[in-house]
């Protein structure tokens, strides 16, 4: 069985959790990995480790939907940003509900190339609009060192049709909770029609 069955079914005897594999993209050193163990309360590493391949959190979370409440099961897929593990990342997107796609605010190359990053998602996944996506702008505690505007970033949500976007900063937590929400949320909403 493999892990993510292995969790699926557990979840499902002890909280009739709904499992989400989510997947999380962008360029080397934007935060991802730092959004989420900030998320998972796990302690930030004060020095860049680069991911290797993949790394996968579990995390809960509880929906309010009117007056149900839902829980599930998210399963965070940390993808390494380097060129030279592209060729694995076929293999991590399969089964994905959900894409969270980071820049950093105080790199505007890492914003131009989020077009890749949600190209790549959509070639792999071969399900253009059907996925919920959002996008995130991390590092917004480096104030003085934003180098992307307001407009620069409504630009791109168009340009990629996604609605949800986020600033957020992983080493004070500002917004990092309501991502994950929001993309759970929305991971739920679009299984359910």
């Amino acid at each position: 069985m493999s892990s993510d069955a292995a969790i699926h079914v557990r979840d499902l005897k002890n909280k009739k959790a709904i499992p989400a594999k989510i997947i999380i993209i962008g360029d080397p050193a934007v935060g991802k990995t730092s959004l989420i163990k900030k998320y998972v309360k796990i302690p930030i590493d004060s020095e860049y480790l680069p991911t290797v391949g993949a790394h996968i959190s579990k995390q809960p979370v509880k929906l309010l939907l009117g007056k149900d409440i839902v829980n599930v099961a998210l399963l965070i897929w940390d993808i390494a940003g380097q060129d030279v593990f592209r060729i694995l990342h076929k293999v991590y997107y399969n089964g994905a509900k959900g894409i969270i796609l980071v820049f950093d605010l105080t790199k505007p190359q890492t914003l131009t190339n989020i077009t890749r990053w949600q190209n790549e998602a959509i070639g792999f996944l071969g399900r253009s609009g059907k996925i919920p996506m959002i996008l995130v702008g991390n590092k917004s505690d480096l104030k003085s060192e934003i180098k992307i505007s307001k407009e620069e970033v409504t630009k791109i949500k168009e340009l990629i049709h996604i609605p949800d976007y986020f600033e957020t900063s992983a080493l004070t937590g500002t917004n990092v909770t309501e991502m994950f929400y929001t993309i759970a949320e929305r991971v739920y909403s679009n299984e359910k029609h």
